[in-house]
């Protein structure tokens, strides 16, 4: 699973950490960018067997974000590790 941490207010003294996570599968990946996507640069990708497995760095605050496709959609976007694409 992927996760994500952000400050919000749990009171107005002081803020408060959250972490989401995210099911790798339950995330898509864009070449363009779209209102509701985070901007990320390909770190890593394990392209073995029939799903890949991209490591993403987010370009807002340098946390990491695991993503899994379908080969065929992998090999449709031709990524390469060092690019910037998107996700939602």
């Amino acid at each position: 699973m992927s996760e994500r941490s952000r400050p919000i207010s749990a009171s107005s003294r002081s803020p408060s950490w959250f972490t989401a996570y995210v099911r790798p599968h339950e995330l898509e990946v864009l070449r363009q960018r779209n209102g509701t996507t985070l901007e990320v640069i390909v770190r890593h990708v394990h392209a073995i067997g029939p799903v890949v497995r991209l490591e993403l760095e987010r370009s807002d605050d340098r946390s990491y974000v695991e993503v899994e496709l379908p080969r065929e959609r992998f090999q449709e976007l031709a990524i390469r590790e060092g690019e910037q694409v998107h996700v939602r």
